[in-house]
């Protein structure tokens, strides 16, 4: 049985990778406006390009990895950290899925992923999917501890 629920989680995470695709996609087509980086100046525009990325790409990934990863949680039981682990290689496995899909040259990618402006962006999902397993472990755990004590 928790084989099964390994390999749902890791799905689910597979799904959740097209579906943060889809919303990543319209949020990055948002049009900042050009007074918005002018007000920075040139010598800020990497600062400029952090907050945007921040709080318009790396939130919102952040908030729907959490509610994605209780969803997931509650959904297949009780065994929270094995459920977001999962969830978080089935995230990663369409990634690489991707990344070669694609032929984009994966280096590329990689020293993409660490600029300054995109390190939010590429550690959200993953920080999102654990923080809500954890919690949720925790969580799950204290009430186990209650009904006992009770």
């Amino acid at each position: 049985m928790k084989k099964l629920l390994a390999v749902a989680a890791v799905l689910s995470g597979y799904i959740f990778f097209e579906v943060l695709q889809y919303i990543v996609g319209h949020l990055a087509a948002l049009a900042i406006p050009r007074e918005y980086f002018l007000w920075f100046g040139k010598q800020y525009s990497m600062l400029a390009l952090a907050i945007e990325e921040g709080f318009i790409i790396a939130l919102p990934m952040f908030i729907l990895s959490i509610i994605w990863s209780i969803f997931t949680n509650l959904i297949f039981g009780k065994n929270h950290l094995l459920i977001s682990t999962g969830c978080l290689i089935g995230y990663f496995l369409h990634w690489i899925v991707t990344i070669f899909n694609t032929n984009i040259n994966f280096m590329l990618v990689l020293s993409s992923m660490f600029q300054p402006y995109t390190i939010l962006t590429t550690v959200a999902v993953p920080i999102g999917i654990l923080c809500a397993g954890f919690v949720l472990s925790k969580f799950s755990h204290t009430n186990q501890h209650q009904r006992l004590v009770q």
